[in-house]
């Protein structure tokens, strides 16, 4: 972060005569991600052998509640200090020109952060082995192969991986479809600082509850809840077009409150999950190889959102259906001989010049959660007694 800070502005393309490297930036940006990834990796393992046994599940509630802050600090935080318009308003008493940060300044920064907490790690803070840590890195990746062929741990494998595919169309769409329908961007951007504040608080409050005997149990609470989410957002989302259309029939502020409403949900019930997961995962995970065991864990929850995401958003504009219609009479307009089909985007530019526009025949974010709400009672039937089994093994 040190060395590469100074010419961040130059691989960006932020001076004058430049273009932004993406060859390098990759390069750099992978750099840094392999070492933070070995990082997390360590961090995982030190909190099985830092916090004694009765508080390693404490672990779970600092993983979360530090992520987020770190996102907070990261994203949000650097916005805040780097544009002008918000340091003007809020962060000075005379205005002035640029924010009160660069991207270079920030990465410096932050860098030295890193050196001043790892020295301080190193001097401060001694590790206890374990008797039976693996002899070398060769003989801990035996150790994780052997882990890994485990019935009990392929059984929780194949939980994560397909435990998400219920929450699918509004993890991935949501927010698409609501600046679809009509919902400023902006507005959607002010909810990202308290999200992020609830994200840090609602681990902290359930802490006590995921850190019990049962926290698989909590798991599992939070599976109709986010289920009952789809159908909160099937009925907030087509609603938009009622806000912020032509002819608005809602109020801006009544629909805003509730869209923040089920957004907070949102947060917490996604923290209820992911806070219990790991707690679950501190609890059974083998000290000798604990790092690994959880990094492995979250590569696999976060695999059983991501496919589930990126497979709900390429089947979305499959399952959406629009026609071209006149814009007085109504009827539609036939696709002219050679066309290709009309409305295959939401804004056509030639049923347009057709004097049409493109009306919404079959909404494919409704379809999904349609069918991601069955697919995930489905789930909820399937998996409920093998999880809570697991949990027994305890």
């Amino acid at each position: 972060m040190l060395i590469g800070a100074p010419r961040l502005s130059e691989l960006m393309g932020d001076l004058p005569g430049t273009e932004p490297d993406v060859p390098a930036l990759t390069a750099y940006f992978a750099y840094l991600f392999l070492l933070m990834a070995t990082q997390d990796i360590a961090v995982d393992g030190w909190a099985l052998t830092m916090l004694s046994e009765e508080r390693v599940a404490w672990a779970s509630t600092c993983n979360s509640v530090g992520q987020t802050l770190g996102y907070f600090v990261a994203y949000v935080g650097f916005l805040a200090l780097n544009d002008e318009t918000t340091c003007n308003l809020y962060l000075r008493k005379v205005p002035g020109s640029g924010g009160l940060v660069t991207l270079p300044g920030f990465v410096t920064f932050w860098g030295w952060v890193f050196v001043a907490t790892t020295a301080a790690v190193a001097v401060l803070k001694k590790e206890r082995r374990e008797a039976d840590a693996p002899s070398g890195i060769l003989q801990m990746y035996r150790d994780a192969v052997a882990c890994c062929s485990l019935p009990p741990v392929r059984e929780y494998a194949l939980v994560l991986l397909t435990a998400k595919v219920g929450f699918a169309a509004v993890d991935s769409a949501t927010s698409l479809k609501l600046t679809e329908h009509g919902m400023p961007k902006e507005e959607l951007a002010l909810l990202s600082p308290f999200l992020a504040a609830a994200g840090i608080i609602v681990p902290l409050v359930i802490s006590r509850h995921t850190t019990g005997p049962e926290p698989l149990r909590l798991y599992l609470r939070g599976v109709p809840l986010r289920l009952g989410l789809n159908a909160l957002y099937g009925l907030l989302v087509p609603l938009a077009a009622s806000v912020y259309g032509p002819e608005p029939s809602v109020g801006v502020r009544t629909y805003y409150g509730l869209v923040t409403a089920a957004a907070f949900l949102n947060v917490f019930a996604v923290n209820l999950m992911f806070v219990a997961q790991m707690s679950f995962a501190n609890r059974v995970a083998d000290p000798a190889i604990g790092g690994t065991y959880i990094t492995l864990i979250n590569t696999l929850a976060n695999l059983g959102g991501t496919w589930a995401q990126s497979l709900a958003l390429y089947v979305l504009d499959f399952l959406t259906d629009r026609a071209c219609v006149h814009k007085r009479t109504l009827q539609p307009i036939p696709t002219p001989q050679g066309h290709e089909a009309l409305c295959a985007v939401p804004a056509d530019a030639a049923c347009a010049r057709l004097g049409g526009s493109c009306h919404l025949v079959r909404d494919g974010y409704t379809v999904e959660l349609v069918a991601c709400t069955a697919l995930g009672l489905a789930w909820l039937a399937v998996f409920r007694g093998p999880v809570l089994r697991l949990q027994g093994l305890d």
